[in-house]
């Protein structure tokens, strides 16, 4: 014999791709003396015949800066996921993250002076490889605020324009000597002591 007691529940999360496309219209007219066509100026994000919103924008900006994912392999996952509706060139998402830095140029000046203020500051150079070129990136981050700066060399060339090349405080590093000309004192990072250990 049972008698009831509650419940019991399960639960099953998924995502549902929607895409949505808006169109605006402007009246056009032609001068019948000169032929010349005039319409009324649409508004802002719709400057091109084909646009993309900010969440196409954040997105193509966040695979490829923050997920790594090359240009081409984004704009082929946005035309399979959307059943070829969001046909987007590498070259347009070029472009979007031209855009990006550009309206991003006072927020990454405000972190810069961020990171010269702060006590002590981490930097580091990674490689990456651009048509089989080796180009670097700067990394200065004081634990809060983060800084990423392409570069094509290393080094003292690499460090120019970075925090770096006028930080004052505790430098936090992976021991490059060229750090060492840098800074007010100098800290080994743990992570690379960490590396040693093991």
């Amino acid at each position: 014999e049972y008698e009831f007691v509650g419940f019991k529940s399960r639960k099953q999360t998924d995502i549902k791709m929607k895409v949505i496309v808006s169109e605006v219209r402007s009246a056009v007219f032609r001068n019948k003396l000169t032929g010349k066509e005039v319409w009324t100026d649409f508004p802002e994000g719709y400057e091109n015949e084909i646009n993309y919103g900010p969440t196409v924008k954040a997105f193509c900006c966040l695979a490829n800066n923050y997920l790594n994912v090359p240009l081409r392999k984004i704009s082929g996952f946005l035309n399979d996921l959307t059943g070829n509706t969001i046909e987007i060139a590498p070259s347009t998402i070029l472009n979007i993250k031209r855009e990006f830095a550009k309206r991003t140029k006072e927020e990454r000046s405000q972190i810069f002076t961020k990171l010269l203020d702060s006590p002590y500051m981490h930097s580091d150079a990674t490689t990456i490889r651009i048509d089989g070129k080796q180009y670097y990136v700067y990394v200065s981050s004081n634990g809060k605020d983060v800084l990423y700066q392409f570069r094509e060399h290393k080094g003292d060339q690499g460090l120019k324009g970075t925090p770096v090349e006028n930080y004052m405080f505790v430098l936090i590093h992976d021991h490059d000597v060229t750090y060492f000309k840098y800074g007010g004192d100098h800290q080994k990072c743990v992570i690379h002591k960490q590396r040693y250990v093991k």
